[in-house]
């Protein structure tokens, strides 16, 4: 809703012939023409020369597609791990599915305000959220040594404790890395 309201119009958006292709302005709209249109836009600025005027633009969104895409895999990955690996119960899965988001919201408001104290520039706070995430997968393969295999062992992702508080973990540093770039 709040897209729908703030967001102009597309009939307020001027567009040139030229640039763009053909532009229907009659009253003759239909979804297949605007499907059409949408293609021949996206074609024409996907033209060199249109990314070299915009490359900025393109390396943030190419950093934001594998950013996001290791955000996702790590979140999937860890519910298949939970549930085949460490035999969680699904009312488990939905605790660490309901905490996840939790921790994210405290750490969206905790992040801004540690980067206004300890006077961190964005890119800074960036580098760190991702150490931070990427530490997960490293402490996951800790439980591939033997020290951390066995009973009672703790380490290396191998005890339903350990994903809870990885769900914390990784809640509380997706957050505030949503809360940056978005």
């Amino acid at each position: 809703m709040p897209a729908a309201i703030w967001l102009p119009n597309a009939t307020n958006i001027e567009e040139s012939p030229v640039e763009y292709g053909t532009v229907n302005r009659d009253n003759d709209w239909t979804f297949s023409s605007e499907i059409a249109a949408a293609w021949r836009r996206l074609g024409v600025m996907l033209r060199w020369r249109e990314i070299k005027r915009l490359q900025h633009t393109f390396r943030y969104l190419a950093a934001w597609f594998l950013l996001s895409d290791g955000f996702t895999t790590i979140t999937s990955t860890a519910i298949l791990f939970g549930k085949t690996t460490l035999h969680m119960q699904p009312s488990s899965l939905v605790l660490v599915g309901a905490i996840t988001p939790t921790s994210g919201i405290i750490g969206s408001l905790v992040f801004p305000s540690l980067q206004r104290r300890f006077m961190w520039s964005n890119l800074r706070v960036i580098v760190l959220l991702v150490i931070m995430v990427s530490l997960i997968p490293a402490y996951g393969c800790l439980g591939f040594l033997s020290i951390f295999k066995g009973d009672g062992r703790f380490g290396g992702l191998t005890t339903q404790g350990e994903m809870f508080a990885l769900a914390v973990y990784f809640g509380f540093a997706y957050g505030a890395f949503q809360s940056f770039l978005c």
